[in-house]
């Protein structure tokens, strides 16, 4: 698929009064389909993909966000009892789709994603891709981004459970992006399921949980 390409998502602070906040798995699992769906319609074996979708299975999905499948389950349920996901399903794999994406998007689809991205840059600071335009529902105009809810929740979370210092826990996290791919929600996931379940060694839970790991075709692209 070509409908992804790196960047920036807007977050809004009033993504902290979102009713499934302080659930740390629909509050991660949300923000990674955030991260992850189309910025525009793509193909996918014979079929588009829109804007604001994404393909997945359980398994899969659940290895990128460091949650059991059991958990994205439960997810899964209550996003798409409030209306926040929903999920079409085809016999090899589904497509997620993040309900009235392209009404947080707020995009000019007269306009290139380019054209559109340098007209949001002078006034919003945002960018030009997909994930560079993706918002939270209920959207203000303080922006901010995964990458500072890792550095501000994550680190404060990771030296409550290590009692290390500051700068100490920075290196850790700087580590495990690393490892990840940059990838600010699966840690951010990692680091929030690890103090929910009181692991007894945070640091090697969160170190196994970001490593990237294989699956076999069957497994990656089971339908949800």
């Amino acid at each position: 698929m070509s409908g992804k390409t790196t960047g920036w998502i807007k977050l809004y602070s009033k993504f902290t009064e979102w009713e499934w906040y302080h659930d740390v798995n629909c509050r991660v699992t949300f923000l990674h389909l955030l991260l992850s769906v189309n910025y525009k319609p793509s193909r996918f074996e014979g079929k588009t993909i829109p804007a604001g979708s994404r393909v997945c299975g359980y398994p899969s999905l659940a290895e990128e966000i460091g949650i059991s499948v059991r958990a994205l389950r439960t997810v899964f349920s209550k996003l798409k009892a409030t209306g926040e996901l929903t999920v079409k399903t085809h016999p090899k794999y589904s497509v997620v789709s993040i309900t009235n994406w392209e009404k947080y998007q707020g995009i000019d689809r007269q306009a290139s994603p380019e054209v559109t991205g340098e007209r949001q840059a002078s006034d919003r600071r945002a960018t030009t891709s997909k994930e560079d335009n993706n918002t939270i529902p209920n959207g203000i105009d303080t922006p901010g981004d995964v990458r500072g809810i890792l550095f501000q929740d994550g680190l404060a979370s990771l030296k409550r459970q290590t009692g290390q210092p500051d700068r100490t826990c920075r290196g850790i996290i700087g580590k495990w992006l690393k490892a990840s791919d940059d990838d600010c929600a699966k840690v951010l996931t990692a680091i929030n399921q690890a103090e929910a379940d009181r692991v007894f060694d945070p640091v090697a839970w969160i170190t196994k949980a970001v490593e990237p790991k294989k699956l076999t075709a069957r497994q990656k692209w089971g339908p949800i």
